[in-house]
């Protein structure tokens, strides 16, 4: 007599028929990501990225922190920073580290969505043929990866939350209906573990419970039902359980009451939010079904109350989405129904069932985000799945033909997926993010804020204090409750654009302003006064304005390096006695410590305090600073510390060493522009205008590497690094002005080198004229175009 099978051999016995489509769908998951995202893997931090990811303490100094930060900062989304935690300790502060997670989350999001498919076509009755099986899973796995609605999710980092929760919410689902087909045990306990680190992860998956009952009580015949009454009551009961338990358990460790009001938005009550959810629901569906009006902050305006026809516009978006939910219920439990059609039903409910956590009666400050849509997709997808099956089996096509719905699928696919590549340029930049806000949402106020301090970045003040001014006129038109966020902001940026204007006469009235409309935000008030003082050139009274007492985050830390740039400025004094410039050389390295403390991977802070420790006769611990950075250092951050540490070990007299440490990272960073005009600057310093020519090249790559300065020196000013972009366009000047035959770009570098001094040292007029007379002289001579000798 045979033993009876264990539950490893009914696992494989099955698996046969479950995992070749899903497999199928994991695949097509892969390629449709690698299509519409492959590109966006270096695009920089954007948005709260910065502020939640990259300045944030507890994911960039996790050991110093630990799970106390972690909840302190989020607690109820604790798995979600904690795969940031991860990410930075695999890849530091690399942008394609963090977005390789991510889409690695959409591919296994993605395939459980095609293995759920084939499930629930299976619980809906339905005798699928093998290739309709396929169909459905590459159907359904493809659609969600494909379709531009989800690069919200995966391509902007933070929104890793969504993709989180999402794939756990899809794989917990999947495991579900695995266990309604089969009643396997350890089917059920994997899908109650994972519905609850989906709720761990971001708690808007809180209806996922009631979505697995209702689809137990769905597609389970009531003979089964009756058969098991006492296993199904119990796994209801236990799965209903989790929105209160795990919410439960993230309270005791987080605040969370605390945190939740803080997402709402002041003056923004309940009824308020839910008449303005009625009307957003549509729009996600209007995103959907129709990509173009996709935007990063979607403008919904609020209901004036009364008669306003926005409210009642509000009102028939809800009883459109009762009488849907409500029909779509009442076919999923008729039994009658087509298979296809109760399996769309459901994907209706699923929609608009993990849609009511976010949007419904609970205030958020952002009425509509697109990548809230990112679990809820997944039903339309189901249901699409569905109509295409069905189609396909009605037609009933001869076997050569069999494979046109397969073709119809890859054509819709590939459609979507260069819908989703183009998209996902707008994430480029920060900038053209919110241009591209702007062309879809006009009177977006946080896009035209965010423009400008984009602008004001790159170091493009008037066009940046253009568009401030332009949001200042556009505020009085606008809801009070909008303009809460964008009121306290812009003129703190305003004042910081006048200031690196050199306006200081509005400035200070402006400041002046800020100090009495800001009273609940000293700290703010006193960087600006502080910032102000050391752009005019009174430094020690900048840094006696500049206090953050052991305050942490981006403020305390933009302070720190504040006072740290005015120490050295003052340390680099000749007029001051040794002492007191040792003084303030020590200052400055106080403060880059307490910034390397709280992030210990900060670029400008490591390579100021390797300046600081050179110029104290430190420059071994200087270089041992640079290579401990170049071991956690970006892509994009590993050049210049091996530019800055070429740099320490220039010397003319002995450049053996200088000349090695440029060739190896040359080796390694072969067409990086930082490097090659370090090295070249260096090599011109030596006189070796050979060695320029055959290792830079010719005076039109000398060209191009001088406008690639001109525009770094403009973010490095944009980033208040005024000193490191005279650095660097002194260094290109030196690079264009080597040799025969001059570049071109020597007077558009003398102009930006003597403006940014001033900003740098409003003290050094008189080198400012002298570099402004350089590039005039050159201006005014013949061999100005570069091509005479």
């Amino acid at each position: 007599m045979k033993s009876a099978a264990t539950p490893i051999q009914r696992l494989k016995a099955g698996a046969s028929a479950e995992i070749s489509p899903a497999l199928a769908g994991f695949v097509v998951a892969g390629v449709m990501t690698a299509w519409g995202y492959g590109d966006t893997c270096h695009f920089p931090f954007l948005f709260d990225d910065l502020n939640g990811i990259v300045n944030n303490p507890v994911i960039n100094n996790f050991s110093a922190e630990g799970l106390r930060g972690i909840f302190r900062f989020g607690g109820e989304r604790v798995l979600g920073l904690l795969s940031f935690v991860v990410s930075w300790g695999l890849s530091g502060p690399d942008p394609c580290g963090f977005r390789k997670f991510n889409f690695f989350l959409h591919v296994i999001a993605a395939g459980f969505c095609g293995l759920s498919a084939v499930n629930l076509a299976r619980l809906a009755g339905s005798a699928l043929a093998r290739r309709n099986e396929y169909l459905l899973a590459i159907m359904a796995s493809g659609l969600f990866a494909a379709h531009p609605v989800q690069t919200q999710a995966v391509t902007y980092i933070y929104q890793r939350l969504a993709s989180l929760a999402g794939c756990f919410g899809l794989a917990s689902f999947a495991f579900f209906t695995v266990w309604l087909l089969r009643r396997e045990a350890w089917a059920w306990w994997l899908s109650f573990l994972l519905a609850a680190l989906a709720m761990m992860s971001k708690p808007n998956v809180a209806t996922l419970p009631v979505l697995f009952v209702f689809a137990a009580w769905a597609f389970t015949t009531q003979e089964a039902r009756g058969s098991q009454t006492r296993k199904f009551i119990r796994a209801d009961f236990l799965f209903l359980c989790l929105p209160l338990i795990i919410p439960a358990l993230m309270a005791a460790g987080s605040g969370i009451a605390s945190r939740v009001a803080s997402h709402g938005l002041q003056g923004l009550g309940a009824q308020e939010y839910f008449l303005v959810q009625g009307r957003v629901i549509w729009k996600y569906l209007q995103v959907i079904f129709w990509p173009p009006l996709q935007s990063v902050d979607h403008v919904v305006q609020m209901p004036a109350g009364g008669n306003d026809p926005l409210t009642w516009a509000g009102i028939a978006g809800w009883i459109f989405v009762a009488l849907a939910v409500i029909a779509s219920v009442i076919a999923v439990l008729d039994r009658r129904s087509s298979p296809w059609f109760r399996m769309a039903c459901f994907g209706v409910c699923w929609f608009f069932g993990n849609l009511l956590v976010e949007s419904s009666i609970f205030p958020i400050r952002d009425f509509m985000m697109e990548q809230r849509a990112y679990l809820p997709f997944a039903g339309i997808c189901w249901g699409l799945a569905a109509i295409l099956v069905a189609f396909a089996e009605r037609i009933d096509l001869a076997p050569r033909r069999q494979f046109l719905a397969l073709m119809v699928v890859i054509l819709v696919l590939t459609g979507l997926a260069s819908l989703t590549e183009k998209r996902n340029r707008v994430w480029e930049s920060a900038e053209s993010l919110w241009s591209s806000v702007l062309k879809t949402d006009p009177g977006s106020l946080r896009a035209r804020l965010n423009l400008g301090n984009a602008l004001l970045r790159d170091g493009r003040y008037e066009d940046a204090l253009a568009r401030y001014r332009e949001l200042s006129s556009l505020m009085a038109s606008s809801p009070p409750v909008l303009q809460t966020a964008v009121a306290r902001e812009l003129p703190y940026q305003e004042t910081m654009a006048l200031i690196l204007l050199r306006r200081f006469d509005e400035a200070s009235g402006s400041a002046d302003s800020l100090a009495a409309n800001m009273t609940d935000d000293p700290l703010r008030v006193s960087y600006v006064r502080g910032f102000l003082a050391y752009a005019r050139g009174n430094y020690r009274d900048a840094l006696s304005i500049l206090q953050f007492d052991g305050i942490v985050g981006a403020l305390a830390r933009d302070i720190a390096m504040t006072r740290a740039r005015v120490a050295e400025r003052l340390a680099a004094d000749m007029s001051l006695s040794l002492q007191e410039r040792e003084a303030f050389r020590g200052i400055a390295q106080r403060n880059l410590e307490e910034i390397l403390m709280t992030s210990p991977h900060d670029p400008e802070a490591t390579l100021r305090m390797a300046r600081v420790l050179a110029a104290s006769g430190s420059p071994g611990r200087a270089q041992d600073l640079l290579r401990d950075g170049l071991l956690n250092a970006s892509a994009g951050v590993a050049p210049w510390l091996l530019a800055v540490s070429g740099e320490l070990l220039e010397d003319p007299l002995r450049p053996e060493l200088a000349l090695k440490h440029y060739r190896e990272a040359i080796k390694r960073f072969p067409r990086h522009p930082g490097l090659r005009i370090w090295f070249g600057s260096f090599l011109a310093m030596l006189g070796d205008h050979d060695a320029i020519h055959q290792l830079i090249g010719g005076a039109s790559d000398v060209d191009v590497l001088a406008d690639n300065a001109l525009q770094q020196a403009a973010r490095l000013s944009g980033s208040l690094q005024f000193d490191e972009s005279v650095n660097l366009l002194k260094r290109a000047l030196r690079l264009c002005e080597s040799g025969p035959r001059k570049c071109t770009r020597v007077p558009a570098l003398a102009d930006a080198a003597a403006r940014n001094l001033l900003l740098a040292n409003p003290a050094a007029q008189d080198e400012a004229e002298n570099l402004m007379a350089r590039g005039r002289s050159l201006t005014e001579r013949p061999e100005a175009d570069g091509n005479k000798p």
